[in-house]
């Protein structure tokens, strides 16, 4: 009788394939691995003051720790600024990604900012196993480029923000 089952190598887990991965998929995941190091050897001290909910965030993930209100943040509005407002309707999503970094590590904001790059590395390697299927694999190994060289990404890697998190679970 014989075995429809694909066959493994030897001690490994079930359904595990024993074909070696081709060039352009070890080029793929080399690139990612690459990439993702950029990002999180290219973060810099401190953060930016650029209008964004970077602080409301790190409030959030604060009260998350300290067991305060949620919403708690503080925030005063700025009758010159109408524009920015108080962050306390977003989800706590971000805020629990940043929690467990507060809780060991205080106000480290380097620290969160690697929390967020993890979230991008993640989201870029989940990308690349999903264009697998649609496009070639040289085609594959470009698109993994473009978006982890994309200037627009790049910038965001050094802030507190929650656009690489929602690109991971989106």
């Amino acid at each position: 009788m014989e075995n429809d089952q694909p066959q493994c190598a030897p001690g490994s887990p079930v359904g595990a394939s024993s074909l070696p991965l081709s060039i352009s998929d070890q080029l793929t995941w080399v690139l990612v691995a690459i990439i993702a190091s950029a990002y999180f050897f290219g973060l810099t001290p401190g953060h930016v003051f650029a209008q964004d909910d970077f602080a409301a965030y790190v409030m959030q993930a604060a009260n998350l720790v300290e067991h305060r209100r949620y919403t708690d943040i503080r925030y005063v509005p700025n009758s010159e600024a109408p524009w920015v407002s108080p962050a306390n309707g977003y989800p706590p999503v971000y805020p629990l990604l940043l929690a467990p970094v507060y809780w060991l590590r205080g106000l480290d904001l380097h620290a969160m900012k690697m929390v967020t790059v993890f979230t991008f590395a993640i989201f870029l390697a989940a990308f690349a196993k999903w264009v697998r299927p649609m496009v070639s694999p040289r085609l594959r190994v470009v698109a993994v480029l473009l978006v982890g060289l994309s200037p627009a990404f790049w910038n965001y890697r050094d802030l507190i923000s929650s656009e690489f998190p929602y690109l991971m679970f989106s």
